[in-house]
């Protein structure tokens, strides 16, 4: 499949950008349960994900105490935005805004360019 494939392929080159992170390592899992419960996360996944299973980003949104998840019902790896952008701006935005506004941060964290 053409977005497993790129998937891989992207894999192979962050491996090689960065040489000092090893995989093995990585506990996406583990960190969400210890990311501070004042830090807003966010999780996009999309269901038809080749490269990661969306069930994997369900697990980490049930270990953080403060995560919203989003998952769309198609997008591959790294296209949701294409399928969805009007709805991908609109939960990314409205995150930002409660969680800059609820935290006090900033009045408006970002540039809207209409």
């Amino acid at each position: 499949m053409k977005s497993e494939f790129l998937a891989i392929g992207f894999t192979k080159i962050a491996d090689y950008l960065i040489s000092e992170i090893k995989r093995s390592e990585v506990k996406p899992i583990a960190a969400a349960g210890n990311y501070p419960p004042n830090k807003g996360l966010f999780l996009i996944h999309s269901v038809k994900d080749g490269a990661i299973p969306y069930n994997q980003s369900q697990r980490i949104h049930e270990s953080s105490q403060n995560s919203e998840l989003w998952i769309p019902p198609k997008g591959g790896h790294i296209r949701t935005y294409y399928y969805f952008k009007e709805e991908y701006e609109e939960k990314v935005l409205l995150f930002l805004d409660n969680y800059f506004i609820r935290e006090n941060i900033l009045d408006r964290p970002y540039f809207i360019i209409t």
